[in-house]
Order: structure tokens, then sequence, then C-alpha cells
């Protein structure tokens, strides 16, 4: 790169990072789509009504977090 490529990639950086924390404190956080995957029925992942969309064995992961996890730490 040449001397002025490194301090506009970083600031080109710096930006989009606050840029998002800016984003993600503003909305305050709302857990849009975690509820999806955490709050999966374990008895039918696949209902139409839910929004899961994985494979089986992302299911059988978020069963661990489940029970592991409490949902706003999550």
């Amino acid at each position: 790169m040449r001397q002025w490529g490194k301090p506009t990639a970083l600031g080109l950086g710096l930006g989009w990072a606050l840029s998002i924390f800016i984003f993600y404190t503003s909305t305050v956080g709302l857990p849009v789509d975690a509820y999806c995957y955490w709050g999966m029925d374990p008895t039918d992942p696949y209902d139409p009504d839910r929004c899961f969309l994985y494979s089986p064995p992302i299911a059988q992961l978020m069963l661990v977090i489940q029970a592991v996890v409490p949902f706003d730490v999550f």
C-alpha cells in the first residue's frame, strides 16, 4: 500500500465499526432473530409458525445452548 493507503483503510475500518456500534446501541439490542434460534421447539423445530430454518445438527446444538444459556445472555 502507499503511504496514504494504510491510514485510509484504518479510518474506513474504524468508521465502519463505529457505525455498527452506534446502530446496535441505538436499537437497544433488540433480539429480532435471536429468539428464532434460541426459542426453537425441540418437538417440532420446523413448525411453519416459527422461523428456525437450519439443519438438524444446528437444532441439536441449539438444544444444548437452550439448556445452558438463558435467553438474556444469548
